[in-house]
């Protein structure tokens, strides 16, 4: 299973509440399920 990594700054958000979101994009011949794991906030 492929497994993709991404660093993000979100310290400008430090002490306030936020929403991530994971967007999966497919076409309508070949569905697509995905797993989010190991997601760390540092």
């Amino acid at each position: 299973m492929p497994r993709y990594g991404r660093r993000v700054n979100l310290s400008r958000f430090a002490g306030r509440t936020i929403k991530l979101s994971f967007l999966a994009k497919t076409d309508e011949e070949r569905p697509t399920t995905f797993y989010v794991d190991e997601v760390n906030l540092e």
